[in-house]
């Protein structure tokens, strides 16, 4: 891990429910933090995104969401 950045990539979530957060949740993530979480049920579970709080996304100017994503 380089100093200054977060490991929080192939993270993969099996259980029925659960709870995903940002690193440093409720505290802001580090800068440059890019996170994949993948969210795998056997064939016929649905799955369902709950936000607990408001989702806050970054703004900028000129650019719509360049820092913060959720797709």
């Amino acid at each position: 891990m380089i100093m200054g950045l977060v490991e929080c990539n192939d993270n993969v979530f099996t259980e029925k429910s659960g709870v995903i957060s940002s690193p440093d949740y409720p505290n802001p993530y580090p800068k440059s933090t890019d996170c994949l979480y993948r969210i795998e049920l056997e064939e016929g579970f649905t799955i369902s995104l709950e936000f607990a709080e408001i989702f806050d996304l970054e703004d900028h100017p000129d650019v719509p969401c360049p820092y913060d994503y959720l797709q």
